[in-house]
């Protein structure tokens, strides 16, 4: 059975008795070979209309199983927050929606405006404050741009994003002297049947003391209108800013990344932001189209390690399927190598956590995912993996068992590394619905970083009093990891006996930067609940989650890990390819193992992805590559060699 859905949201349900779990386990069993084959989340493009076919099905099922010890969570602090026109504000998990700053001891919430309560835009971003860590809140502040409008051919805004930054880091008063930098995506309405075309990015700033003074506001348009949904705005090194997004054209979103780069002006008091480069990693193309999920771009604490990642379809033993890649950096993003994409079927992990059961035995990843960097630079990918379906549609079989993996990659070495964290019981459920359609919502983990990179808290939503049944009384459950000490924490259930917030755990929203209060690290998590009668188009509310983390002394555990070389990604960027000088004036030349570099195809695209020169290499180890005729700019270099393609960044300067 085939499930369509495109949103998520939340049913509000009592607590099961525990013996009432252990009779739904063994009900649930009895469904133990029900596939339930689940297809990917299409982009959350169409808003504010119907986002979701019906969903029907017969309960899956499959075997608890846990990596680790599991606690039971206590009573939630928790906080009221704002409120919004919908829920639609927190629908897109790749969105940085919550952000806390440890040397301001501030945390905030960006959700759209509330029009029952305020003027009747819902275009409008307002955001929730607090300065003394999540204490005590300053509700829906804003609005922050007021020259939105819900017009047909204005600037429909969506999605918010906001991370706060201090250009004054020696200041007296560090909370009046640091800014919210917001950046959501808009549309003009032209589509008036599902709003399926993008246009562009809202962008401004406003200084956390509130002062309308000091408010900005930027409409733009950059790859010419063909963007999707900006993801994962974040901070690299110091007044530097960056976002990922989808490029889209006509309705089809096609291979390339685009990459967002803002930059503090000191003079405008603003950040000014410009499309960086556009990144091919070169899906596998069936029919004109291809199949990917949201990118996501994080950093290093010192700005300087970089990571892009993500799954798609590179075609090959893994067609039909969803596989990790990545870009990175190590000049601050200045230049993004990649890319690197694993080959599942070679993690011995990934193979043994899907079932025997399954019609394809092809491992898949699941449709939401999260990304962090660690202090030593590494990127920590996390991701549901399960068994694709028989027909090899980018869909996964949930009711076989799905469970929680975190990829990382070595680029110096070339070597992969996966861990299996946690088994899920659930994979998606129902959870609300209204006049638009049902909702929807899967395991959506999410990660936070300890301000030094030596912490990193997973969370993520599953059922787990409905084991072998859907995730529709979803409880937010975590995990943490020391990277100093290589060692976890137990599987906490946060919200699993809270009478309030158990099985409610719906859109968690959580900041890429965790709080570090004392001996404990915890993850600032903003819970969304809906209207009363569960329709995601309505009012929605939204919550702040106090205390969800680990002390220091609680990272005991250890996870087994499965490490596998590179040599047989499917696509593989060779990290011994090199170009210099970079930037260049007059030429570059670039280099590469004499089996990587002759007889390939050199091609060279600008930033709009225009192929501007092209020449095939002639048995040489080295190419010589004339940039007279290029202009100053951002250019891809691809070099193709047979099924192998590589890309390298270059930047052309003339003196």
């Amino acid at each position: 059975m085939i499930i369509f859905a495109t949103s998520k949201a939340l049913l509000s349900m009592k607590k099961f008795t525990l013996l009432f779990a252990i009779l739904l386990f063994a009900v649930a069993a009895s469904f133990a070979q029900d596939r339930k084959v689940v297809q990917a989340l299409k982009p959350s493009h169409l808003l504010d209309r119907k986002l979701s076919a019906s969903f029907s099905g017969v309960p899956a099922a499959q075997q608890p199983h846990k990596k680790l010890p599991v606690t039971r969570g206590g009573t939630i602090v928790y906080d009221t927050l704002g409120t919004a026109a919908n829920a639609y504000t927190t629908l897109e998990p790749g969105s940085t929606d919550v952000y806390a700053d440890n040397n301001t001891n501030t945390v905030i919430f960006i959700h759209r405006n509330d029009d029952t309560k305020f003027e009747h835009v819902i275009s409008h971003y307002r955001y929730d404050i607090s300065n003394d860590g999540g204490n005590n809140w300053t509700l829906n502040k804003g609005p922050l741009n007021p020259n939105c409008k819900d017009s047909v051919g204005w600037y429909n805004s969506r999605f918010p994003q906001a991370v706060i930054y201090n250009p004054s880091p020696t200041s007296s008063n560090q909370v009046d002297s640091s800014y919210l930098a917001y950046l959501g995506s808009w549309h003009d309405n032209t589509n008036s049947s599902n709003n399926s075309i993008w246009n562009g990015i809202i962008t401004g700033v406003q200084r956390l003391d509130g002062a309308s003074s000091t408010r900005t506001e930027n409409d733009l348009t950059p790859n010419n209108a063909n963007t999707l949904i900006a993801s994962a705005l974040t901070k690299g090194l110091p007044g530097e800013f960056w976002a990922v997004d989808q490029e889209q054209s006509g309705g089809t979103n096609d291979s390339i990344i685009i990459v967002y780069k803002g930059v503090w002006n000191n003079t405008t008091k603003d950040v000014d932001w410009n499309l960086f480069a556009r990144l091919n990693p070169n899906f596998y193309d069936n029919g004109g189209t291809t199949s990917k999920l949201t990118p996501m771009i994080a950093f290093d604490p010192t700005g300087m390690m970089g990571w892009i990642g993500s799954c798609g379809d590179f075609g090959g033993d893994l067609t039909g399927t969803l596989t990790p890649f990545f870009y990175n950096t190590t000049d601050g993003g200045q230049t993004w190598n990649g890319p690197y994409v694993a080959n599942t079927l070679d993690f011995p992990c990934v193979m043994s956590s899907l079932s025997p059961n399954s019609q394809s035995n092809v491992p898949v990843c699941g449709f939401d995912l999260d990304l962090a960097v660690d202090k030593n630079g590494t990127p920590h990918l996390v991701t549901t993996v399960g068994s694709v379906g028989g027909d090899f549609n980018h869909d996964i079989e949930s009711g076989l068992g799905v469970s929680l993996f975190d990829f990382s990659y070595n680029a110096d070495s070339g070597t992969w590394n996966a861990i299996n964290i946690y088994q899920m019981t659930t994979f998606r459920g129902k959870i609300g619905g209204g006049s638009e359609g049902d909702y929807t919502q899967d395991n959506r983990p999410q990660l936070s970083l300890s301000p030094d990179g030596s912490k990193i808290i997973y969370l993520w939503t599953d059922s787990p009093v409905n084991p072998g049944g859907d995730n529709n009384v979803p409880d937010l459950l975590g995990i943490g990891y020391d990277v100093n000490a290589n060692k976890w924490t137990v599987v906490d259930t946060f919200t699993a006996v809270d009478n309030t917030w158990g099985g409610q755990s719906a859109f968690p929203s959580v900041s890429p930067i965790a709080l570090k209060t004392g001996s404990a690290t915890y993850a600032p998590t903003v819970i969304t609940k809906l209207d009363p009668t569960l329709d995601p188009t309505l009012p929605a509310s939204f919550f702040y989650f106090e205390g969800i983390g680990f002390d220091d002394d609680a990272y005991t555990q250890e996870i087994s890990e499965c490490k596998v070389n590179a040599v047989k990604n499917i696509t593989k960027a060779d990290a011994n390819i090199s170009m210099y000088p970079n930037p260049a004036n007059d030429v570059v030349f670039i280099s590469a193992p004499s089996q990587k570099l002759q007889t390939a195809t050199i091609n060279v695209y600008n930033v709009l992805g225009e192929l501007v020169y092209s020449d095939k290499n002639r048995n040489n180890s080295t190419y010589t590559l004339s940039t007279k005729s290029l202009t100053n700019g951002i250019y891809t270099i691809t070099i193709v060699n047979g099924n192998s393609v590589s890309s390298k960044q270059l930047i052309v300067n003339h003196n």
